[in-house]
Formats: structure tokens, sequence, C-alpha cells
């Protein structure tokens, strides 16, 4: 939302007793302004204004008073919006009118108003020109993420700890905001200062997961405390690899909590769906596969060349037939912006581009550039010269995107894993 609504907004997004619905309170028709009703028009779809609380731009609110209602209520008067029958889009050939809305109450007298329309109304998101703090925003997934966000109307204000961070920040067009993961301060602050979070950042110590996933645990509930009762866009990143293993997961499938370490991590999106049922957040889970790759990427593909470069034979385990879900990090960066624009609360997106690429081609991949041998052999084995990555390669996670990308009209289109690791691993 534009930052001049502030003083509109901030009553509304924190009232109590809830929003209710209100189809017959008296809407009053100023000279030169056009209005509608939802119960009364044909072909308008109404909805709740605070599903989708950014997309409205109006340019004169006129307040007069009746007594239909009591102190410190809100009214919902209505959002609208004219679609093509045929596509579902806006028919721009026509004055679409989005109006609303919702009157924050100052006095028990106030519920009527009216506003202007909105012309040249836009099918290319639903919500646009927000303001989205981003953590994690100069990491791999964070700078793709804060280029396809700005790039598409919206401004990023990313979680910087350092200079490093800034400068990174800047080049991919956001606005640094100092703090730290730890700094639940930081956090609070960000995400009070934005219409939307996208939580990408995580601490990537696999000697120590119990504290990446106490501090992300914290982290996501200040920042979930920050956006109570606000109606805000919550996406947090999680992954795969903690679904039942052998068989295709989708976004419907339940992650197993017996895995220790990688189970801790579940306790976060736990918060994030009773942020979404409970605390009046639009909370999202992002799945991301273990492999999200792209030049410049420092995770899991890269440490696995390495070890076998130093080990002077590439491994895999078993008969290599594990698979992992694959996904670019420029895809996963649209994926991210897409759920920001249309997802709804509580929902749970795959970001997987590939639903699985087997082990056995990873590293036949990686011996075949290195000119290393490859072989098979069992985790015990290859945890001798691999550690923790023995058990993680040894996991088979294929992994579905199928409803995601119809539900948010995602379709990747970046190379897949093998072909990108030819062109930019080596």
């Amino acid at each position: 939302m534009a930052r001049d609504d502030d003083q509109l907004y901030g009553p509304l997004l924190h009232t109590s007793p809830p929003l209710r619905s209100s189809t017959d309170t008296d809407i009053q028709r100023e000279p030169g302004t056009s209005y509608l009703t939802p119960t009364t028009t044909p072909g308008l779809n109404p909805r709740p204004l605070l599903t989708q609380p950014n997309c409205l731009k109006t340019q004169r609110y006129c307040l007069t008073k009746t007594d239909r209602v009591a102190p410190n209520d809100v009214v919902v008067i209505g959002f609208a919006e004219r679609r093509s029958a045929a596509s579902g889009n806006f028919d721009c050939d026509t004055k679409a009118l989005i109006f609303s809305f919702v009157v924050a109450l100052a006095e028990p007298t106030l519920s009527r108003f009216t506003v202007d329309t909105l012309d040249k109304p836009t099918n290319k998101s639903s919500i646009s020109n927000m303001k989205v703090f981003v953590t994690g925003a100069a990491g791999f997934i964070g700078k793709s993420t804060v280029r396809e966000l700005t790039q598409n109307g919206h401004q990023v204000l990313g979680l910087s700890r350092s200079d490093a961070n800034t400068t990174a920040i800047t080049e991919a067009g956001g606005s640094p905001h100092s703090g730290s993961l730890e700094d639940v301060e930081s956090l609070k602050s960000g995400a009070q200062a934005a219409d939307a979070v996208i939580h990408l950042a995580f601490i990537h110590d696999f000697s120590d997961l119990d504290r990446s996933t106490a501090v992300d645990r914290t982290a996501v509930a200040a920042i979930g405390e920050a956006l109570t009762g606000t109606g805000k866009p919550f996406i947090v990143a999680s992954g795969t690899l903690g679904m039942p293993p052998g068989e295709v997961s989708t976004e419907e499938t339940q992650p197993m909590r017996n895995m220790g370490a990688f189970s801790e991590r579940i306790k976060a999106a736990d918060i994030v769906q009773e942020l979404a049922k409970n605390k009046n957040v639009r909370g999202m889970l992002i799945r991301f596969s273990p492999t999200v790759h792209g030049k410049g990427d420092g995770g899991f593909v890269p440490r696995l060349i390495d070890m076998s470069r130093q080990a002077g034979t590439v491994l895999y385990t078993g008969d290599g037939s594990s698979r992992w879900p694959a996904v670019h990090r420029d895809d996963a960066a649209v994926l991210l912006r897409l759920a920001l624009e249309k997802g709804t609360a509580g929902s749970v997106y795959n970001a997987v581009g590939e639903q699985g690429v087997s082990m056995k081609d990873i590293m036949t991949l990686i011996g075949k550039r290195l000119d290393l041998p490859v072989k098979g052999v069992s985790v015990e084995e290859a945890a001798e010269s691999m550690s923790f990555f023995a058990h993680v390669i040894s996991m088979d996670n294929p992994t579905s995107s199928e409803k995601t990308q119809k539900e948010l009209g995602w379709q990747p289109v970046q190379p897949g894993l093998l072909k990108d690791m030819e062109a930019n691993y080596f």
C-alpha cells in the first residue's frame, strides 16, 4: 500500500471486534463519484478487503454521518472488480470499478462514504506496489528475489548484517535494513515498516542444526508477533527433505516429525500455520528443493563437488536411485513473487522445477567433469568422507509442484539441474 495511506490503514488493521460485513449500509453518492454495491450489481464478485488489502487505490474518501454502528466497529462496505467472463482477467476495455472499503470509525456516527473509480486496471497481479521486508535478501535466493520483486513494481527492504550485505542488497535493487536473524527487534521493526514479509534467511550450520532451527523459530515468532492482526502476507521458506521418502510428495503431504534436527524446522512451519489460522496473518510456506541451483550457487551441489575433489572419488549411496527435486533460483524468485501477490493464507507451495533428479546422474556428471571414478557404496562407507552429507544424498525425495503451478500460474522456464551444472559449476 502507498505510504500516504498509513493513517487510514493503521487503526483499521488492529481494530476489535472483528470485521463484519455490511451490505445494506447506505452509500451516499457525491457528484462525479461512481459507486456500486456487491449485492445488487450483476457480474461483480465481492470479497472482503482484508484478504488483499493492497490492491485498492482510491482518490477521495467522503464521510457523512449516520447512526448505524457501534463505537469502534469497522464496516466493510464492499470490494468489487469487473472481470472478463472468458479469461478471468480485468476487462481493460471498460472502466472497471475497484472500490471499497473499510472505514475505521472514530465515532459511532460514521458509516457512509464514497470513493472514486480507478481508471486503467491491471491484470498483471492482484497486489502491486508493495513494500516487502526480505530476510536473507543478500543470499543466493534472496538477491534473485529482490530483483524479481523490484522489476515487478515492488519495493524491497532487505535485512542486512554487514557492509557486504548492504552492497549486495543495493545492487539487486533493494534498500538495506540493519539487523540480523538473531536481533528480534530488527526483525520486528522491518516487518512493521513493510506491507509484507518474505523470510528466506537460515543459518546453514549443519554441525549445529539444533541451534539453527531454534534461531529460525524465534525469528518466525518475532515477525509473526509484529504482523498479528494486520492481514499482511508472511512467506516463510521451508524444505522438501522432511517429507516421507520413496513417494512423490505434494503440497498436501505432511512432513515427518521423527527426523531429529530436520523435523525441528517443522516447528517454524507450525507457527506460520497458527498465524494464518488464528492471528489474521496471510501466512504461507514455500517448500524449497534441496537443490536451488544457478550461477553462484554455494549450496549442496558445490559441496558435493568439493568433497569429491578432496576425496579423489565420487560416491553415491546404494544403487544411486535416490532422487532430489530441483529448482532454478530465478524460477524460485518468480514463485515467491506470485505467492506474495496471489497466495492464500495457510497455503503450502512447492518450489520444484524438476520432480526428481537421480543422485547417480548428479554424481556421474561430477565424476565426468572432474575426471574421477564414480561408485556406489553404503551410507556408512560414504559417511567416512562425506559425514552428514552421506545421509542427505541417500534420501529419496521426489516432489511435485503441480498444485503450485496451477494455483499461482507459475511455470518454471530456467535450465534444469544437470544442464545448469554443465554450464556453471565446474
